[in-house]
């Protein structure tokens, strides 16, 4: 059943007559999906430099498919640790590896959800291998990018995008410096979050960025929330 003014379907297309596409995962065949379909990539890498070879793929893949570079934006997940001194937040990392270490089957329970593989009988000091996956296969190359064994990867903290510790002042100017470096489009704040550290984000490191001109200050008017990230 149809009213008037609406389309067969029953309901109106919005102003933006389809929806933002937003596609997260770092396989072939997603970012194959991505250059075709998508306005923006969220994509979870470990250092700058797999950042740069990573957008440079998508560049290629957008170009295969006949789009412009700026037509799909690329945004690299960050992990933020901020305190008021240069010791404070080394402290806090230090304190959250320390977690890590002390339940060291979280870590394995949720690379076995992500790889969809039953890891609870593997021993944990013994050289891991992960088998081809069809399921989160960028979340289990982000866990496994740096340990060797099941208990490497339980204590490793980074495992949540690009890692920034420092002030708040300090932070900015790194994720400025990186994201010149890698050519971003944008950077995600990921975890740890908490109700201190979005405080810390939005109270110190945004107005940071601000000040150097690294994040807008207010919106210029789009109504859609297409136009209002393809501005930036």
């Amino acid at each position: 059943m149809t009213t008037s003014g609406t389309s067969s379907d029953g309901l109106p297309p919005g102003p933006q007559r389809r929806p933002v596409v937003r596609q997260a995962g770092g396989s072939s065949a997603g970012g194959d999906f991505a250059a075709k379909d998508a306005e923006a990539i969220i994509a979870l890498v470990r250092t700058a430099t797999e950042a740069k070879t990573y957008r440079a793929d998508i560049l290629k893949k957008l170009a295969a498919h006949r789009r412009a570079a700026h037509s799909c934006k690329i945004v690299f997940c960050v992990s933020v640790t901020l305190g008021e001194t240069v010791k404070e937040p080394r402290e806090r990392k230090a304190r959250r590896a320390a977690a890590c270490a002390a339940d060291v089957e979280l870590r394995p329970a949720s690379l076995s959800f992500f790889g969809q593989r039953d890891l609870s009988k593997l021993p944990l000091d013994e050289p891991f291998q992960q088998t081809e996956t069809n399921a989160s296969r960028t979340m289990v190359e982000a866990y496994t990018a740096k340990g060797r064994t099941l208990r490497e990867i339980a204590v490793d903290p980074d495992v949540n995008g690009i890692p920034f510790v420092g002030t708040s002042d300090s932070v900015a100017a790194k994720m400025i410096e990186a994201r010149t470096e890698i050519g971003a489009d944008g950077l995600l704040f990921t975890e740890p979050l908490s109700r201190r550290s979005v405080a810390e984000i939005t109270d110190g490191l945004i107005p940071a960025l601000q000040r150097r001109g690294a994040t807008r200050r207010s919106y210029t008017g789009g109504s859609t929330l297409r136009e209002t990230l393809m501005e930036f």
